[in-house]
């Protein structure tokens, strides 16, 4: 991470990965987050000079098993600023647990847990896979 003033600072000289393709420019980030995306950073700007390095917005993973403060430090290495904790089918009272412990712990040290994606239960048991069937229920409205 760069060390800006509060009021942030210019990524500069990178190659920008965008919505319309890769291009040339400057990125300003405030508190850790893009603020705008410009040609150039202005006059008397804090900057950090990239000199030619890719540069992209924070990746989220929907789908990630593990222990969230694991992913936390594994995946920011790789891009990933935020993650879904995938969990598995279990018995209610077992996944009410898991869901709790995992949505309590608070902010991590990396990449951050947004919240929980459950693998089932409501897949169909001849197409559940390596999940186990017996915990797979019915859809109901």
């Amino acid at each position: 991470m760069f060390e800006f003033p509060e009021s942030g600072g210019w990524l500069t000289d990178a190659r920008l990965i965008t919505p319309r393709g890769v291009r040339e420019g400057a990125v300003r980030v405030v508190r850790g987050r893009i603020a705008a995306v410009a040609q150039r950073a202005p006059r008397g700007a804090a900057v950090q000079r990239l000199r030619g390095a890719w540069l992209a917005p924070g990746l989220i993973d929907l789908h990630v098993w593990g222990p969230p403060e694991a992913v936390s430090r594994d995946a920011v290495r790789q891009g990933t600023t935020s993650f879904l904790t995938t969990l598995g089918p279990a018995a209610r009272t077992a996944l009410a647990r898991r869901i709790r412990m995992r949505t309590v712990a608070g902010p991590l040290a990396g990449a951050q847990c947004l919240g929980v994606h459950l693998e089932g239960p409501f897949v169909n048991r001849r197409r559940s896979g390596a999940l186990p069937a017996r915990w797979m229920r019915a859809a109901t409205i």
